[in-house]
Order: C-alpha cells, then structure tokens, then sequence
C-alpha cells in the first residue's frame, strides 16, 4: 500500500526553496574551473575518440566528457554556495558548450596531418561540412558514416554532453537546504528511520504534512525483507538548531528472475520544515510490531517454569 497526499494537506506543507541567491564568488569559481575543465576535456575527447575508434567506448567516453563537466561545475557552485537552480543549471549547460566547442576546434589537429586548431567558428562549420560530405569513420565494412546519419549522431552526442553536464551540475545543491542564518549547506542524514506501509492508514501521512510529526509513531518500523517501505531522510544545520527538515521517500524493493535487487524510490516529501524537537521524533519514529500468536506461545514454551 503506497500512501498519497492529498491537495488539502500540501497545502498546508512548509516546503523549504532556495533564497535564489547567486554569490559573484560561486560564479568566478564556477566559470574558471567550468572553462578550464572544458578546455582539457576537449581537447582529451577529441584525441581519444578519434584514436580509439570503437563504437561502445566512444559511447562511454562522451557520457564521461559530460559527467565531468557537470560534476566539477556543481562542486564549483556547491562550494560558492549558490542557490538558484536555474543558474547552476545554465553553468553546465554553457560549459558544457564550452567543452563541445573545445573538442571540434582541437578536432582538425588530430584527423588532418599537419592540421590546425580552429578557433574561428566559420572555419569550424566549414570542417563539419567536409565531414558531413565525405564522412570521417565507418561503422560497417569500409562505406564511411556521413550525410544525415552522421548529423543525428552529432546531435546525439551533443545532447548526452549537455543533459549529463546539466543534470549532474544541479545534483549536489538541487534538493539540498541552505540555511541562510548560517550561511552554511545542511548536513544531510539518510535512511534515519525506516516505516513499514502494511496497515499504514491514508490519514497518518496527511496529519504528518499538517505538522503531526509525532504521527510517525503510529507506524511500525520496517522489517528486513519488506518490499516497501517509507524512508526518513533529515537534512540539518550543524551550527544553529533553526534549519530542519524531513523527507519521506516511498522505497519499491523487487528481485528480478536473476536474484538482482533494483530498488526504486519515489518521493512523498520532499524538505518539510520541522522543529528542533521534532527531529528526535523523526529519529525515533515507529514502533516495533507485537508478536503474532505463534511466536508467543513459542516464547512462552521457551520459559523456564
């Protein structure tokens, strides 16, 4: 049984969202580590892909010159504590322009002897024609890849750069509570508590969104091998007790004909503002099951008489 929120009780939920704020320091930081990276890893995909031509590790090689790009651009705005998402996530998309930008101006050098950097874009697309006519690898036998297929297969390539720099920017402050007061990120707790949805009633979840924190006791905790389940997460300030909050995640656990564990998760909430004397609550919430019958009486058999 997965439980859902009703419209009344979110609305009656205190989400916390970024202030917004966008500090000239997170920029400067973030643009010179975003266009030094993209430089690099340019001018590395280029000589790499083109010398190492198989199909599959190409494949690998772009989704990491993305990642890259993205993963340095969020700690680079994780770092200069900015908190607009939209900002962070036009960073890696520009950088990760940069990179792309990077990697055909270096391209000439490696596939033409004694070829040149072209960091003029004109002579660029004029490159890209040349490849677009007479193609530059073949994929089957010796008829070169070129024409519209080699076209959607730039775009492809592009767009694996630029979603993977653009998503894996966003990842380490997207979700993540700043506390303003302290001017610090929160310190984040997963899996605090875990609670067990059989016999879970539709209302207790709506009374927690209403500010019943201590309605999580009215569940019971989790066994092992429950299937689904809800996840406590706490995200905190670790300098002043005003920053907290609480998220509750649906976990779907399912085994497939291999005996290979995927685990999905949905979020129910996400960041609730709690009180101070509401995260004890949350770290102690459920209460263990009662014994069914059998157990008892075995338990019972066990004592001494």
């Amino acid at each position: 049984m997965i439980i859902a929120t009703s419209m009344e009780a979110r609305k009656t939920m205190q989400l916390y969202e970024h202030s917004g704020a966008v500090t000239i320091s997170g920029l400067i930081l973030a643009s010179l580590v975003g266009v030094v990276t993209g430089c690099v890893l340019g001018g590395v995909y280029t000589f790499t892909l083109i010398l190492i031509p198989f199909i599959y590790i190409n494949f690998l090689l772009t989704a990491g010159f993305g990642a890259v790009i993205g993963v340095v651009v969020g700690w680079a705005a994780k770092v200069g504590k900015i908190r607009n998402n939209l900002v962070v996530g036009f960073l890696g998309f520009v950088f990760g322009l940069v990179g792309l930008y990077f990697a055909w101006a270096v391209a000439p050098l490696v596939r033409l002897e004694g070829g040149f950097v072209a960091w003029n874009p004109e002579i660029i697309l004029k490159y890209l024609e040349l490849l677009y006519e007479n193609g530059s690898w073949t994929l089957f036998g010796d008829n070169p890849v070129k024409g519209i297929f080699l076209l959607l297969v730039w775009i492809l390539e592009g767009g694996i750069i630029l979603t993977l720099a653009v998503s894996l920017a966003l990842s380490p402050v997207m979700t993540r509570p700043f506390c303003e007061r302290c001017h610090e990120w929160t310190t984040i707790e997963e899996d605090v508590q875990r609670l067990s949805l059989e016999d879970a009633q539709e209302t207790l979840l709506q009374r927690i969104l209403e500010g019943e924190i201590d309605a999580l006791g009215e569940f019971f905790r989790a066994e092992e091998d429950e299937a689904v389940y809800l996840r406590l997460d706490l995200a905190h300030c670790l300098i002043c007790l005003d920053s907290n909050f609480l998220t509750i995640q649906t976990i779907t656990q399912t085994t497939d004909k291999n005996g290979d564990l995927s685990t999905e998760e949905e979020s129910l909430v996400g960041n609730l503002v709690i009180g101070e004397v509401d995260m004890e609550s949350v770290r102690n919430a459920g209460r263990d099951r009662p014994p069914d019958e059998d157990e008892a009486e075995a338990e019972e058999a066990d004592q001494p008489s």
